[in-house]
């Protein structure tokens, strides 16, 4: 676990020079992304990243990612908890690692009972 969390946390050091570089269609395999900005989202109706992540934390809670590394064989995420857990794919929402911490840690709000928030 240390290595991992070494390999994704050096994402740190270069982060402020990639989220310049995002929106530039020529360069090609960056790879980590910071994923609540404030950059509209295509085909989400107008809506942000970080509108878009404010929603699923209701529903999935603090499991969600707000920075991930694409560049390994797995998908490294590090939560808005903190935790830093991986998984094969981009798709984090059903992955094991994230429904052990959900397990763990709990739903968001929305997701508590069935009054929902959202």
């Amino acid at each position: 676990m240390a290595i991992r969390a070494f390999r994704f946390l050096e994402c740190l050091t270069v982060l402020p020079s990639l989220l310049q570089l995002a929106d530039d269609p020529n360069i090609e395999g960056i790879g980590y992304v910071y994923d609540y900005t404030n950059q509209i989202v295509n085909r989400s109706g107008g809506r942000t990243m970080r509108e878009i992540k404010d929603v699923q934390r209701a529903e999935w809670g603090d499991v969600v990612p707000v920075l991930r590394a694409l560049g390994y064989d797995n998908v490294i995420n590090m939560s808005w908890s903190g935790e830093i857990y991986e998984h094969p794919g981009l798709l984090w929402e059903h992955a094991e690692a994230t429904l052990d911490l959900i397990e763990r840690d709990g739903w968001g709000p929305g997701m508590q009972g069935s009054d929902k928030k959202i």
